[in-house]
């Protein structure tokens, strides 16, 4: 039997980190051979990444100050999290550490780096890890829509990260600009969907048994990026259309004239998105469930001068919908997902097919 190992942000307490997991997970299931192939995502835990969304970790005072405002909110967080892990995720039984992830290499046939923004080095700490660094065989090294978020690192570091990609057997990445990149260094990469984009969204409901209400009534906004004109566009749009206004985030302080939602789970943040009347959202996987639950909405772009805007930007392009941002959008134009499925549909075949090469590849 085959079996494949999935290196990603698993124990991120962020909803689009869980559920390209899950996602990749459920498309790996459905498309190959159960009795001939076993995948499981591999339980490496970067300890950085730990602390950076976890209570009983090492913090500064600032942190533990903000902590104990929202203390309540972090316990119920964790929780949800742990509980839609344990039901949803197949996740090895051996723990690994950057200590001892090197021993994973003899348990799996081969590993899948991504989704998600593995190659982000500030995000991972310099984790090369995620770059599949402790695999000595380069026939096991894979990457399904890689991401860099960005490449504002040192030369040094982005010369490593390139020698470490150079081994791979497969290199397929979510952006265009990241295709771009390691085309100018020498790798041959190919643009994919997202693992979230690959299962249509009848599946998800199914598949989560998402309970789905006969009206909607308010604006559901999910803030990643700090974004405050998407907030005051959201309020706007609310009080014209006689709407409440739910606001998804992780900021300790409220967000006034809103319902504050803090400790939300994977599949109550989908059951939000899918019962809202329109979604305002800077996060890219709600963007991307938006679309596969043919919702209308509206994004907005980091202005950090370092951001990860490069997602978004490459998906929206890709499937003409950058006329959604909320600095131009017109609610009054419908999005006319007949058209956006017609390149969505075609994208999702060509990333399936680059999917199973990698998967069923022989030589």
């Amino acid at each position: 039997m085959k079996k494949i190992g999935i290196i990603t942000y698993h124990r991120a307490n962020n909803v689009g980190a869980v559920l390209q997991n899950h996602a990749l997970q459920i498309t790996l299931r459905k498309y190959c051979d159960v009795e001939t192939c076993d995948v499981e995502t591999v339980d490496y835990r970067n300890v950085l990444i730990e602390q950076s969304n976890r209570i009983f970790t090492k913090k500064t005072l600032k942190e533990y100050v903000k902590l104990f405002v929202q203390l309540g909110s972090y316990i119920k967080r964790e929780y949800c999290f742990n509980c839609y892990r344990k039901k949803y995720l197949k996740i090895s039984e051996k723990r690994y550490t950057q200590k001892n992830i090197f021993e994973s290499e003899n348990e799996y046939d081969f590993f899948i780096t991504g989704s998600d923004q593995v190659w982000n080095l500030s995000l991972n700490h310099f984790d090369y890890n995620y770059y599949l660094e402790f695999v000595s065989d380069a026939d096991k090294c894979r990457a399904y829509a890689g991401s860099f978020g960005n490449f504002n690192f040192d030369k040094e570091a982005l010369d490593k990260a390139i020698k470490l990609l150079k081994r791979f057997k497969y290199v397929t990445v979510r952006e265009v600009s990241a295709k771009d990149f390691l085309e100018r260094s020498g790798i041959s990469a190919v643009t994919v969907l997202d693992p979230t984009l690959l299962i249509d969204g009848t599946l998800w409901k199914r598949e989560l048994e998402l309970k789905e209400e006969k009206k909607a009534n308010y604006v559901f906004v999910y803030m990643v990026a700090y974004t405050p004109m998407l907030i005051s566009k959201a309020k706007e749009y609310a009080r014209r259309n006689n709407l409440s206004i739910m606001v998804m985030h992780y900021g300790y302080k409220k967000i006034s004239g809103v319902r504050n939602l803090r400790a939300v789970s994977p599949k109550r943040f989908l059951e939000y998105l899918l019962n809202s009347d329109i979604v305002f959202s800077s996060s890219f996987h709600a963007i991307c469930f938006s679309i596969l639950f043919k919702k209308e909405f509206v994004f907005a772009l980091d202005k950090s001068k370092v951001n990860n805007n490069s997602r978004i930007e490459s998906l929206c392009s890709r499937l003409s919908l950058m006329n959604r941002e909320v600095e131009s959008v017109n609610y009054e134009e419908k999005i006319s997902y007949g058209q956006v499925y017609e390149v969505l549909n075609d994208e999702r075949k060509r990333s399936l097919v680059a999917l199973m090469r990698m998967v069923d590849a022989k030589e």
